[in-house]
């Protein structure tokens, strides 16, 4: 039973690898109860209206950071009836969920009520995404450790989240599984010295972001690279229209691609990719312990992936510790620029992260391991476990 604040969904992010796991893969008879802004009120309690009314003002005030860790908090001790009664009527082996959002705790709440393994899954912490503050955000810090001891497997998307959250009796580091459908009969990648070097980034351009991708173009507002074309996909939420407006013009930004293939053409007429990590002190944490889960997919094209971000963040160690990429520690858009001009010039080094990337994707990134990895992980978990729901 997946019980969860994300939907399981092919779309991005958390959902599509809850989709490619327990849907795409077909190995689990699967049952979700999915947190919504439309629908969680036939699952979760109605607290008392004097309280609702309290929660509904505290949230149009400068403390609406502190009512948004107390609900959040409060909604582990509101599990409904309905919530047990569909659990128990399903009869799973397992409770399963990702640690992000109210429904983390109910999962957890449900995994005790009903004496069933909770397994769940890190990829973000995720009270560093949420508003909460001061006292609120130490609270959701420590629920959120909590839900880590609590869980008979922890599934940590990098080896830096396990060891922020610290020791475990059950605690596995599980890289985000790519598209179990990889592109076909991609052309055997030749380097080889040209005019430009075509680099591509793909993703997010909206919050923080979308800011460093704007710094870079502010860059070639006031200097021209012609050996580089830098090419930006995606949407551009936020954008003031100047900016946007340059980009269009020196074909810096080229819109979104909506469908495999648009995606899988873009991406294989590159000569490189570029990963982007947030280097604002107050996510550090975060860029910390998640991993992006576009280096999976890239390392499908074989071709130099340049991680430019913090030298803390989990994608540069990574990077640096399997020499499998570029990384570029500097915020200074000059300093990433001179970096690639030194990567289009090396032929040697230019082919090195290119096998290196295509080693990766038959290995450490191949979608059939890291699945067989958390199949073998989740049967280990149910084989040993003293209690079962009967059917």
């Amino acid at each position: 039973m997946y019980i969860s604040t994300l939907p399981c969904e092919q779309t991005t992010g958390g959902p599509v690898q809850m989709y490619r796991h327990f849907v795409e893969n077909r190995d689990f008879d699967l049952d979700t109860i999915i947190e919504s802004y439309t629908s969680a009120t036939q699952y979760i309690k109605t607290s008392s209206k004097q309280f609702n009314r309290l929660l509904d003002r505290g949230s149009k005030t400068r403390f609406f950071p502190e009512f948004i860790a107390i609900n959040t908090l409060l909604a582990e001790h509101q599990v409904s009836p309905l919530i047990l009664d569909k659990v128990l009527a399903y009869a799973p082996n397992a409770i399963v969920t990702v640690a992000f959002g109210n429904y983390s705790f109910v999962a957890s709440n449900v995994a005790r009520k009903l004496k069933l393994p909770l397994i769940t899954f890190f990829h973000d912490w995720w009270p560093d995404l949420t508003p909460c503050r001061g006292m609120g955000k130490k609270l959701l810090d420590k629920r959120f450790f909590q839900i880590y001891q609590q869980s008979d497997l922890a599934l940590c998307v990098c080896e830096s989240m396990r060891r922020e959250l610290g020791t475990h009796r059950n605690s596995i580091v599980l890289y985000p599984i790519p598209n179990i459908n990889p592109p076909k009969n991609l052309s055997t990648v030749t380097i080889q010295q040209t005019k430009q070097l075509k680099v591509v980034y793909l993703g997010w351009l909206g919050g923080d972001h979308g800011k460093i991708i704007q710094s870079l173009v502010d860059y070639f507002q006031i200097k021209s690279e012609d050996w580089l074309d830098l090419r930006v996909y995606g949407s551009t939420d936020g954008w003031n229209n100047a900016t946007l407006d340059f980009a269009k013009s020196k074909g810096l930004y080229r819109g979104s691609p909506k469908h495999g293939f648009e995606v899988q053409t873009v991406l294989s007429e590159a000569d490189a990719f570029l990963v982007v990590l947030n280097f604002s002190q107050s996510l550090r944490r975060r860029v910390k312990t998640s991993f992006p889960s576009k280096i999976l997919e890239y390392s499908y094209y074989g071709k130099p992936i340049i991680v430019w971000g913090p030298d803390d963040s989990s994608a540069v160690r990574f990077l640096k510790d399997h020499e499998a990429g570029l990384t570029v520690t500097s915020p200074e858009p000059a300093n990433l620029i001179q970096r690639l001009f030194k990567l289009k010039s090396d032929i040697d080094e230019r082919v090195k992260f290119s096998r290196a990337a295509k080693k990766l994707s038959e290995s450490i990134f191949d979608p059939s391991s890291i699945h067989t990895q958390m199949l073998s992980a989740i049967n280990r978990v149910i084989d040993t476990f003293p209690s079962k729901l009967n059917k």
